[in-house]
C-alpha cells in the first residue's frame, strides 16, 4: 500500500472526527470526565487533520516536496494525546485511580503554568494559591500517600503529568509492544536533529534519502491507526455521538481499528 492510498483512509477517518470535534460541537460536554475527553480528542483530531494537509495529492511522483520532519512530528504528538486520552478517560480502572490521575494532571497543569510565569513575567498570588491548592488535594489522596516519599515529592513539584498506578497496556491498544516503542523512536528521531532525523525526513526536490518514504508510509500508518482507535473510544465515552454517524460509517471506523497494523508496518519496513 503507497502513502497516498493511506492518505486516503486517513481522510476518510478525518471526515467522520471533524463532525465529533469541538471544532463543530463547540464545548458542549458537561462533566469533567466528557470534558476531558472532548479536549483530548479536540487534539487528535487536529493533529490527523495536520498530517494530512502536508500530504500531496502525487506523493508518488517525482520531484514532489514533501515535509515528512512535520509529518512525523505530528504524529507523534497525536501519539501522546491518545496515551493522555487513554490514560484519564479509556483505561479501565477503578474510580478512586480515575481520581488521582485526574488531580496529578491537573495539578500539573498549574505547576507548568507557574513555572513559564515565573520565568517569563514573575510569578502571581494566584498562580501560587493554585499551586498550593493542588499540592494540598495530591496530599489528601489515599493513592498518593501510598506512594513512597520520593516519588510523592517528585510528583508535587510537577515533573510528571502521569504515573503508572495500575497496570500495562491492554493487547487492543492502537499499536502493541514492542512495536509501539519503536515507531515512537522512529518518529522522534524526526523531532530531534539527529543524524537518522536529518538524513531521512530533510525535505526535498527530485532527490532525497530513500529512508524518507519510510518516515512518512510509518508515520500517516500510524496516524490511520490512533485516530480510529480514538474515534472508537470517544464513542464509548460519549454514547449519544453515535446518532451522528451511519451504520456504515460505525462499521468504517471499526474495521479501521482492527486492521493488522503490524503485518502493514513489517512489510513496508522490510522493504
Amino acid at each position: 500500500m503507497a502513502a497516498r492510498a493511506l492518505a486516503t483512509e486517513l481522510e476518510k477517518l478525518v471526515n467522520l472526527a471533524v463532525p465529533l470535534s469541538p471544532f463543530v460541537l463547540g464545548w458542549s460536554a458537561t462533566t469533567d470526565s466528557t470534558r476531558t475527553a472532548r479536549d483530548c480528542f479536540g487534539k487528535i483530531v487536529a493533529n490527523s487533520h495536520s498530517v494530512l494537509a502536508l500530504m500531496p495529492d502525487n506523493i508518488e511522483g517525482k520531484g514532489v516536496d514533501i515535509d515528512a520532519s512535520d509529518i512525523a512530528s505530528l504524529t507523534r504528538d497525536l501519539i501522546e494525546a491518545y496515551d493522555i486520552f487513554f490514560y484519564l478517560c479509556l483505561e479501565r480502572v477503578p474510580k478512586q485511580v480515575r481520581a488521582f490521575r485526574t488531580e496529578l494532571y491537573t495539578h500539573h497543569h498549574a505547576r507548568e503554568l507557574y513555572k513559564i510565569n515565573s520565568a517569563l513575567a514573575g510569578s502571581s498570588p494566584s498562580d501560587d494559591i493554585f499551586v498550593r491548592f493542588g499540592e494540598q488535594r495530591l496530599k489528601e489522596d489515599p493513592i498518593f500517600q501510598s506512594l513512597s516519599p520520593r516519588q510523592q515529592k517528585s510528583l508535587l513539584s510537577g515533573r510528571s503529568a502521569t504515573v503508572q498506578t495500575y497496570r500495562s497496556r491492554p493487547a487492543d491498544y492502537p499499536v502493541p509492544e514492542p512495536h509501539a516503542s519503536g515507531v515512537y523512536k522512529l518518529l522522534s528521531n524526526a523531532v530531534h536533529a539527529t543524524s537518522l532525523g536529518i538524513m531521512g525526513t530533510v525535505i526535498y526536490s527530485g532527490h532525497a534519502h530513500p529512508f524518507i518514504s519510510k518516515f512518512v508510509f510509518i508515520a500517516v500508518d500510524t496516524a490511520v491507526q490512533y485516530l480510529a482507535h480514538a474515534l472508537t473510544g470517544y464513542l464509548r465515552v460519549r454514547p449519544k455521538l453515535r446518532t451522528r454517524l451511519s451504520p456504515e460509517d460505525i462499521d468504517l471506523i471499526r474495521n479501521f481499528s482492527k486492521r493488522n497494523f503490524v503485518a502493514i508496518l513489517g512489510k513496508h519496513w522490510q522493504r
